[in-house]
């Protein structure tokens, strides 16, 4: 089937190296992100609105995990989110989490960057 989640702290890297990673595979690329932008387009409000409406109505996290779900029941991606590999735990076949040292700062997080994408 081919599903790898990639999870990890912000500004780990994941979308560079889960986008990297599709890439080499010829598999397609799927941000979790990409899909609450996608909801918050469908109801016609901002981003940091649904955020807001998402802390009292939950209905809109399992939205985006069933729609993630579905994804990865379509086989041969790579999906990318700071809880994929939480969400996707019975679908994915591998299961990534990446980490930064952030007392680097943004100097760590590329050079993490550049180990991930030297490891794949």
């Amino acid at each position: 089937m081919g599903v790898i989640a990639i999870s990890g702290q912000a500004a780990s890297g994941k979308t560079t190296v889960a986008r990297e990673l599709a890439s080499r595979l010829n598999y397609r690329f799927v941000s979790i992100g990409e899909l609450f932008r996608r909801i918050a387009v469908e109801r016609g409000v901002s981003l940091l609105e649904l955020h807001r409406i998402a802390e009292t109505d939950f209905s809109i996290d399992r939205t985006v995990d069933e729609e993630a779900i579905k994804e990865a029941r379509r086989g041969n991606v790579v999906i990318e989110g700071h809880l994929a590999a939480w969400i996707l735990k019975d679908v994915a076949d591998v299961r990534i989490y990446l980490k930064a040292d952030i007392r680097l700062g943004p100097r760590g997080y590329r050079l993490g960057m550049v180990n991930q994408l030297r490891r794949l």
